[in-house]
């Protein structure tokens, strides 16, 4: 898949997965998780910027392939 640009903002992550395919990915917005049980793993696979993207969107799919 050739998606370079991911908005979940207001999709609350239950888990992590089917992203193994985008490897051009270089935006996932993720905002409004701060209370999503999710919210470690967002940080140990870099956190969020201030205003919610990724700041390490290839971590995300690297963990989704697992």
């Amino acid at each position: 898949m050739n998606l370079d640009h991911i908005d979940l903002r207001y999709n609350r992550l239950e888990k992590i997965s089917g992203l193994g395919n985008l490897k051009n990915l270089e935006w996932l917005y993720l905002s409004e998780q701060e209370m999503n049980p999710l919210r470690a793993v967002v940080k140990e696979l870099g956190g969020l910027s201030s205003v919610g993207y990724a700041l390490r969107p290839q971590n995300f799919v690297w963990y989704s392939q697992q």
